[in-house]
């Protein structure tokens, strides 16, 4: 599997990451929701995993899934360092 990000407007403001390798489907339900209950923490704070806020997490976690990313290579690039010259 190959994921990328990238970031920039204009073609001299262009970087970014192409990472490459292979997933490692996780169907587990108690891994899948430790997954969201780190990325409710992440983005959210400690309050994404309240006991108001948990039974949401719980729920979205019983119809998903992980995916675990080896990464075995990957390319960057960087057209700000190329200070106008292509």
């Amino acid at each position: 599997m190959t994921g990328l990000v990238e970031s920039g407007e204009s073609y001299s403001e262009l970087r970014g990451v192409e990472l490459i390798g292979s997933g490692r489907i996780i169907d587990d339900a108690d891994r899948v929701l430790e997954i969201g209950k780190v990325i409710g923490i992440k983005y959210n704070g400690p309050n994404a995993v309240s006991d108001t806020a948990l039974p949401f997490i719980e729920a979205q976690a019983r119809k998903r899934l992980g995916v675990a990313f080896e990464i075995a290579r990957a390319v960057s690039w960087d057209h700000t360092k190329l200070g106008g010259a292509y």
